[in-house]
């Protein structure tokens, strides 16, 4: 059913198995009564002349079953290939549970040709291989004229072998398909035949004699059965009903996947997870790995990363580790596996809000080599679409500032520096969506605004890139660089202000951005001598690396054209979420506050980080437990968030000044998924995916309890009993002991009613509980009296 349906396209992933839990004895005693089940030892006698029936086995086991072109996409290890499956049924046999030679042999040839194979092709075959007299003969005839025929011999160098997995395992009935199937899956796999052990003396003398001449076998002993060069290996299953179904199924070794040295992930930081629903369950599966890690010196990281991350479900005890190396790995494994006791399950609350901040342009690089536009591509593409829309609005391209085609000193224009920084920011909010990181509420930090403001829907990708480009242009052409300057302060404004108080020192309040930073623009000079004061005073200070003073009276000569440009030109939105203005110090959630008049006050007045941050904790837009993600080249925003608010949970960067982009987003990401956010593993690796290998890893570490029931009662002797015959013997088991029917406290009887269980009256009212007898002749007159299209019928 699986195959058919996906042969016909109906579906695309199957789950097929099978499952037989022996539970009590009624099953035994029925099938040993019908002559099913061998009388000797504890084993399937396959194939043996004293084989008289079987012997039954508990099973379990399930098989993932795709299109092969499906499985190759979506990177599977693929055990085998099934060419081709059919059941029929014996029809001719003499009995239903007679298996039929004819009937087998016409299914397999069948099969076969619907796989398009060459019986003589087949070098290995999986009978069902029951241990009855019958049943085997008859098998081992049909498979012989189809696989093995005298009419057309199999070469010398082309043996075929069979075996049978009852004779190891048992029958395990409704699981015996199944368990056959994997058997023949572990041979391919391990590239061996193991011994057949059902043949404990004589073979089945009904056998024909000629297995030699047909080039057949039953191994002895483990035989080889490599991979070959010229061709692939073959092999078909049987599996049998015992009411005369029969299915053949045709399989084909699964490909084998090659990763070239070029191939390999250029990626050097990668993220591993553990997780369990239990800690005990945690502390197992991190043991089993690092044994796993022991054993296997040999694994990659980037298969072990991938593995464990897009190719497991994640629970909500969880381990996430960034890192580079396996030694690595192991030390924090080790050192996890001591902290165990102390975890918290995440997700308990729901999951946290995320907000992004955006990086203003004092982080930004004169020319960056970003890791991410190389090695993601659809972080590229996001890049390249922005360019796009940049070059068109008549803006130079911005690439050359992300590339690394250009030395990190090289000083790009303004227009180049400015938009290269905001589209760099916009794709990678594009990029942690893609990974399933979205935010809640977002932040932007001057420049930063800009992307904000795109992120939360104000503003088209469009409209932003030419509020950037445009504001810009008019500081080149209007604004002399280097005229102006800013300075960060490691300290309160307040603290500036007094320390300055009798220079008489003039300066603009840039960014007010934590209690302990400050930022401040002026005259180049003027600002040069106000550093030399402060520095004296004990605070130090640092220039920032910018053409143009932002936040200052320099911007004053471009206000009046960029705000009536932008008032002709640009859409402004309702925001889709929450936005922190840190020039209005306020939440904004309309969609008349951000405006062309907004941009323009934001292009002049202090960004005031600290109001900002206050008044969202205040409305609780955020709280401790809000995630925040740095969205820029460096991290900043973080950092003054961490002093403004040091209970927050996680603040964590994107990318970092002179480190690799790939560690920076795996640390995060690791932080990340151990908070409870659910990251989207399978778009992280997806670029990489033809590089790397499924690992068979060890098992969850279930935490197992006995749930057994044990088996009480003899329902199977006494189940034919009727109530009647339970009362007529005194409400007394055959064996003595105490009926399980409930006792009859009235001998009241009718045609209908055999018993009056239970009386209970309160004033006028009451309840009787009945039991009637179907079978008393009293009863079973009664329904046959009133009959519907000859049919007996009992009315409620």
């Amino acid at each position: 059913v699986a195959c058919q349906g996906l042969w016909n396209g109906v579906i695309d992933t199957a789950v097929a198995g099978g499952v037989n839990v022996l539970t009590n004895p009624d099953g035994f005693a029925g099938l040993c009564h019908g002559h099913f089940l061998s009388k000797g030892h504890n084993a399937c006698k396959t194939w043996d002349a004293t084989a008289d029936g079987y012997c039954r086995a508990d099973g379990i086991g399930s098989l993932v079953i795709k299109r092969l072109e499906d499985a190759e996409a979506d990177n599977d290890n693929i055990l085998g290939v099934i060419l081709g499956a059919g059941t029929n049924h014996s029809a001719e046999a003499v009995s239903i549970t007679h298996p039929h030679a004819g009937h087998q042999a016409h299914l397999a040839r069948q099969v076969l040709r619907q796989a398009g194979v060459d019986p003589l092709d087949v070098s290995y075959v999986e009978l069902h291989g029951t241990g009855t007299q019958a049943g085997d003969h008859e098998e081992m005839q049909g498979i012989m004229d189809v696989y093995a025929p005298l009419a057309k011999r199999r070469a010398a160098d082309n043996p075929l072998h069979i075996g049978a997995v009852k004779a190891n395992l048992g029958h395990g009935e409704s699981a015996a398909g199944t368990t056959a199937l994997i058997k023949l899956l572990l041979m391919f796999q391990r590239g061996a035949i193991p011994p057949h052990m059902g043949i404990r003396g004589d073979i089945n003398p009904k056998f024909p004699k000629d297995f030699a001449t047909r080039n057949l076998h039953i191994p002895s002993t483990m035989t080889s059965w490599p991979r070959r060069q010229d061709k692939k290996r073959l092999a078909a299953v049987n599996n049998f009903g015992a009411a005369g179904g029969n299915t053949t199924m045709v399989l084909e070794e699964g490909p084998v996947r090659s990763i070239q040295e070029e191939e390999e992930d250029p990626r050097q930081t990668h993220v591993v997870a553990v997780s369990a629903k239990t800690k005990s369950s945690l502390t197992g599966n991190t043991e089993r790995l690092m044994d796993y890690l022991d054993r296997r010196a040999d694994t990659r990281l980037a298969d072990l990363a991938y593995t464990t991350t897009a190719r497991r479900h994640q629970h909500s005890y969880r381990v996430a580790l960034a890192v580079s190396s396996m030694e690595d790995l192991k030390k924090q494994l080790s050192a996890h596996l001591a902290k165990v006791d102390a975890m918290k399950p995440t997700g308990k609350s729901g999951p946290a809000t995320v907000a992004f901040a955006f990086t203003g342009q004092g982080a930004s690089h004169k020319s960056m080599n970003l890791a991410l536009y190389h090695d993601a591509p659809s972080f590229r593409h996001h890049m390249q679409n922005l360019d796009s829309l940049a070059q068109g609005q008549g803006f130079p391209t911005f690439l050359p500032a992300v590339d690394g085609s250009h030395p990190p000193d090289h000083e790009h224009s303004a227009v180049v520096t400015q938009l290269a920084l905001v589209c760099t920011e916009m794709a990678m909010a594009r990029y942690w969506g893609s990974l399933g990181v979205r935010p809640d509420v977002v932040v932007g930090h001057s420049l930063g605004e800009y992307a904000a403001m795109h992120v939360a829907g104000v503003t088209s990708a469009s409209d932003t890139i030419f509020m950037v480009g445009r504001r810009a242009q008019l500081l080149q052409d209007k604004c002399r660089p280097g005229s102006h300057s800013m300075v960060a302060v490691r300290a309160s404004l307040e603290d500036i202000r007094q320390a300055t108080s009798e220079s008489g020192a003039s300066f603009s309040v840039a960014c007010i951005n934590s209690p302990s930073d400050t930022v401040l623009s002026g005259a180049g000079p003027a600002l040069d001598e106000l550093s030399g004061t402060l520095e004296r005073a004990g605070f130090r200070c640092t220039k920032l690396d910018v053409a143009f003073a932002f936040h200052s009276e320099q911007t004053d000569a471009i206000l009046d054209d960029f705000e009536d440009t932008v008032k002709t030109t640009v859409s402004f939105h309702e925001p889709r979420m929450p936005v922190i203005s840190p020039l209005l110090g306020k939440v904004v959630f309309d969609g008349k506050t951000l405006n062309a008049s907004y941009v323009r006050r934001a292009t002049r007045e202090p960004v005031d980080f600290i109001s900002a941050m206050q008044t969202a904790q205040k409305m609780s837009t955020i709280s401790d437990d809000t995630v925040w993600i740095e969205v820029g080249p460096h991290m900043v925003c973080a950092n003054f968030i961490r002093k403004m608010l040091p209970s927050t949970r996680l603040a964590l960067p994107s990318m970092r000044r002179d480190a690799d982009n790939w560690k920076t987003v795996s640390e995060t990401l690791a932080a990340l998924h151990g908070s409870g956010l659910d990251i989207a593993w399978d778009e992280l690796h997806r670029p990489f995916e033809r590089r790397l290998r499924l690992l068979d890893l060890p098992a969850y570490a279930w935490n197992n309890q006995n749930y057994w029931m044990q088996y009480r009662g003899d329902w199977c002797l006494t189940k034919g009993n009727t109530f009647y015959d339970g009362q007529e013997r005194g409400g007394s088991r055959a064996d003595g002991g105490a009926s399980s029917l409930p006792a009859a406290v009235s001998s009241f009887r009718t045609s209908t009613v055999q018993s009056i269980i239970e009386e209970r009256f309160d004033g006028a009212g009451g309840t009787v509980v009945m039991q009637s007898d179907l079978m008393h002749p009293d009863f079973y007159a009664a329904a046959d009296g009133h009959r519907m299209n000859d049919c007996a019928v009992v009315t409620s």
